[in-house]
């Protein structure tokens, strides 16, 4: 499928992200010398700043990276674990006969932050508190909201009205932040500033953590100060399919990645020729194949830890087949 886009060309590098600040931080980084892992870690730190509603520091980083030395791609999960003390009983003893899609219980252990630490330790040629300028300065000084972010807001301004930290921040004097207008998150930057001073661990284990615990315990989460300090990222293999005549390669479950290559297995067996760019036949072959894809995504991904996960199977030739007719 055509984008309309033109085709973007470099001599020396290139940073592609969502937004224009995140690749400008990268782009900085690359253009200082540092290489390609540390610009993502720049680059996705000011996106933790500029898309709050997309990811935050609370949230998960996956890596995938091109090892020089052994000539082969490699990943890294930085997904956080639900809390030790979660449990089927202790849902149901708080009140809730299936699991929320919201609150305090839907909170796992953030990823991030462990997972740069861990691409930097193996990768990077840059400390953490380098990495971390740009995001630092958008967060005090605040940056431009663009039409999209104002977008977003409003459509979740009546839950974010119901957290008072999230109200005051993003919604200001009870209102939302006209596009263009500048955004500043205080709170943010103090994070942003206990990680450069203190490392990763600061933020697990030092004030940033007790807020944090402080924060979810107030709205019945059981995680603890173990929970947050246990954090560690897993080195992964990547999962891979041919897709005419490319190597694609996705990180494994507890990921989608499967279901990103599921897509691909099932598109190349379609003739290009017989749908037509934009087509309503090209658009409903799209569809039906998501909605395939996605009842494997919702029956069998899961954290492989804790469950079987056919991973060869469903993304094998015969599954492809299968789901294409």
């Amino acid at each position: 499928m055509k984008t309309g886009r033109p085709a973007t060309m470099a001599l020396n590098g290139m940073v592609s992200t969502p937004h224009y600040l995140a690749s400008q931080a990268g782009w900085r980084v690359l253009r200082e010398g540092g290489n390609a892992v540390d610009a993502a870690i720049a680059a996705n730190a000011v996106l933790n700043v500029v898309m709050p509603d997309n990811c935050a520091l609370g949230g998960d980083a996956f890596f995938m990276i091109w090892d020089p030395k052994k000539k082969q791609v490699t990943g890294l999960n930085g997904s956080g674990v639900t809390p030790a003390g979660t449990s089927i009983d202790a849902v149901r003893a708080a009140g809730h006969e299936t699991m929320p899609d919201r609150g305090a219980w839907t909170v796992t252990v953030p990823g991030t932050v462990e997972a740069w630490s861990r691409a930097l330790e193996a990768y990077g040629t840059r400390e953490l508190d380098y990495l971390l300028v740009d995001a630092l300065r958008y967060a005090s000084e605040g940056f431009p909201v663009t039409p999209h972010l104002h977008d977003s807001i409003t459509a979740s301004s009546a839950l974010l009205k119901q957290n008072e930290a999230a109200s005051r921040q993003f919604l200001p004097g009870g209102k939302v932040p006209a596009a263009g207008s500048i955004l500043k998150q205080p709170a943010l930057a103090a994070s942003f500033r206990e990680i450069i001073r203190g490392g990763p661990r600061a933020f697990y284990e030092g004030k940033v953590g007790g807020q944090i615990l402080k924060s979810l315990h107030a709205a019945g989460s059981p995680m603890t100060a173990e929970d947050l300090a246990g954090q560690r990222s897993d080195w992964v293999t990547p999962i891979t399919t041919d897709y005419r005549g490319y190597k694609v390669f996705e990180m494994p479950p507890n990921t989608q990645g499967v279901t990103a290559l599921q897509l691909l297995n099932i598109a190349s067996g379609w003739d290009p020729a017989g749908l037509p760019d934009g087509s309503a036949e090209q658009i409903h072959h799209f569809v039906e194949a998501k909605k395939q894809a996605f009842l494997d995504r919702d029956h069998y991904i899961g954290d492989p830890r804790m469950v079987d996960v056919p991973v060869d199977w469903l993304i094998s030739a015969e599954r492809a087949d299968e789901m294409r007719a």
